[in-house]
Formats: C-alpha cells, sequence, structure tokens
C-alpha cells in the first residue's frame, strides 16, 4: 500500500525513492492516483510508462517520467499526462495480473479478461479498458507469455488445466481460449505453482510445489497458424 500526505501534496510509498508532487490543481481537478491507501495487485511497464494495477483499476504513470502520477497542468489534458483507469464490469472484477500483447494490456481478474487500449499514441483521451471474455482462471499461477498467444491455469480438483488465451486485438472479434491439456486431463497436478518459458525452445516449465525434484514440461509447435503437436513430458530428477 502507498500513502499520500495531505500536507505536502506527495505521494508516500513504503519504500524508499523520490516521487513527483502534485504542481497544480487540487483533489478536483488533478486528484490523488487511485491506488493511494489501496492495495497493489501488480506493477509492470508499458509503452514507456511505470505501470500498477490496484482493486479494479490500471494506474499508469506520466510518460517516461516513472514517478509522476500527477497531470503536468490542470486545465488541459496532455497525451503524455498520467493514466487512471477502471474495468467496465457489472461485478467486482479485482484486477490480479497483466500482460502486453501486441500493443494493448491483458488484464485478468478471477472470472473475466479485459483489454486496455489506446492506439499508436496511449494517452488519458484514447485509452480504454473493454471486456472480451468470461473465463474462471487461478490468477495465482502467473500467466505467461507464449509467442503472440498467452498461457493460463485453473485448478479443478487435484488437477490442473492449462490453457492457451489468444487475445481480441489479435483475433479482432473476441479473445478465445484453447485447452492444451484436453488430451490429458489430470496429467499435470493442483500442486503447480509458478510457470517458466524458454520462447527460444518452445518450451514451458512448470514446477511442482509438492515435489521440489519434478518438473512438467510443455513443448509447441505452431505451423500454418496451426497447433500440430501438443505433448506434456514429466521430468524427474532422483
Amino acid at each position: 500500500t502507498i500513502g499520500y500526505n495531505i500536507d505536502s501534496n506527495e505521494i508516500v510509498p513504503n519504500f524508499k525513492t523520490s516521487w513527483d508532487k502534485r504542481r497544480k490543481g487540487n483533489d478536483d481537478s488533478n486528484p490523488i492516483p487511485s491506488f493511494i491507501g489501496y492495495p497493489i495487485t501488480t506493477m509492470f511497464f508499458f509503452k514507456n510508462r511505470l505501470g500498477f494495477t490496484s482493486e479494479e483499476n490500471v494506474i499508469l504513470s506520466e510518460t517516461g517520467s516513472y514517478y509522476n502520477f500527477f497531470a503536468t497542468t490542470a486545465m488541459e489534458i496532455l497525451d503524455s499526462d498520467p493514466i487512471d483507469a477502471s474495468v467496465d464490469s457489472d461485478t467486482v472484477s479485482i484486477i490480479r495480473n497483466v500482460n502486453a500483447v501486441a500493443g494493448s494490456l491483458t488484464l485478468w481478474a478471477d472470472n473475466a479478461q479485459f483489454l486496455l487500449s489506446g492506439g499508436e499514441i496511449l494517452s488519458p483521451a484514447t485509452t480504454r479498458i473493454s471486456k472480451t471474455s468470461s473465463y474462471n482462471c487461478d490468477n495465482t499461477i502467473n500467466p505467461v507469455l507464449l509467442d503472440n498467444e498467452i498461457m493460463f491455469f485453473r485448478r479443478v480438483g487435484d488437477r490442473t488445466d492449462v490453457f492457451s488465451y489468444s487475445p481480441s486485438s489479435l483475433n479482432t472479434d473476441k479473445s478465445t481460449a484453447e485447452e492444451l491439456t484436453s488430451h490429458c486431463k489430470g496429467y499435470v497436478p493442483s500442486s503447480i505453482n509458478d510457470a517458466v518459458v524458454s520462447s527460444a525452445n518452445n518450451l514451458v516449465f512448470f514446477l511442482d510445489a509438492e515435489s521440489r525434484k519434478k518438473l512438467y514440461v510443455y513443448r509447441h509447435h505452431i505451423h500454418n497458424n496451426e497447433r500440430e503437436i501438443t505433448p506434456f513430458l514429466e521430468w524427474l530428477d532422483t
């Protein structure tokens, strides 16, 4: 959680750094960022901005000025000004994870996915967040980027189902997901707690938290925009 000093107009984090003050305006014309006083769930860089997610909001710093979250002037909106936007949803959708694909951000809630986009120039005036799908996923395992797709996970009983997700920015109409474990249900256990991608070797490694000597390995191969092989292997170090 990051605090705010009303008297000095300063953002006060719980770690040492130099954050820019609010120089113009007040709480109405130049409000404090929405992460103040709320837990921050993720931190990332996107289009030369430092970004946070907090509750249902995405907050991006001024372009090229990573510690400034206040507008330069209260009189007009500049393209480089910070961005503070919330998801458009009829239900509570706490953002748990973020992936950047094809110039857009895919935002992951537990039961929904959203897309943040803003055209070639990302600005407060062009930014929009739209709901693109309603897949249930387990966000305790961070979704990982695999080529131009995102791999996400769903725990069901004692197994983990693994999915490949194509964001709507790539499929134009809507986001879609394909289950990669449909041919080997139950093979990947629910004790998986992390995934690491080796893009150069087309491999994804899954760590089994209960057996620290065991890895599950997924290897993919795309030909003519089709997935030709989707084997899962078990690597046991004895």
